[in-house]
């Protein structure tokens, strides 16, 4: 399985980017909140899943806590592919991207029936340009 940049949006208000490794056993994921928060949780269930799906070719280190720098620092890391993955709200993600629109969704069930069609397709197409791809 060959890995490239990629950003998997997590909803509204979080997003997972994944970037900078070509065929690395180690993964690095920054993320500046704990890692008992509700993103090490989910970074937690993430690389058990890689682990799981590529039958331990690849690993996920996890880094908390902002010791990779704050999100925009994270961010920049994985254009310059200093770091594999991150989670992230989407404060920081519209500095590449434009993405963050908090007010533009009436609920939960309208932002992911717009969010996972084509409005979120060609969303996520726009990170492309910044070096990252988009998953989901």
């Amino acid at each position: 399985m060959k890995f490239t940049k990629t950003l998997i949006n997590a909803g509204i208000a979080a997003s997972l980017l994944f970037t900078g490794f070509a065929s690395a056993k180690m993964m690095n994921i920054g993320f500046t909140p704990s890692p008992n928060s509700h993103y090490g949780q989910g970074v937690q269930v993430f690389a058990q899943e890689i682990d799981r799906l590529s039958d331990g070719k690849y690993e996920i280190k996890i880094k908390s806590s902002g010791v990779l720098g704050g999100e925009r620092d994270v961010i920049e890391g994985l254009q310059f592919g200093t770091i594999d993955l991150t989670i992230t709200s989407t404060g920081p993600v519209g500095n590449f991207v434009p993405l963050d629109s908090p007010f533009l969704f009436s609920g939960y069930e309208h932002a992911h029936r717009l969010l996972d069609g084509n409005i979120g397709n060609d969303l996520l197409a726009k990170f492309e340009d910044k070096g990252l791809i988009g998953l989901a």
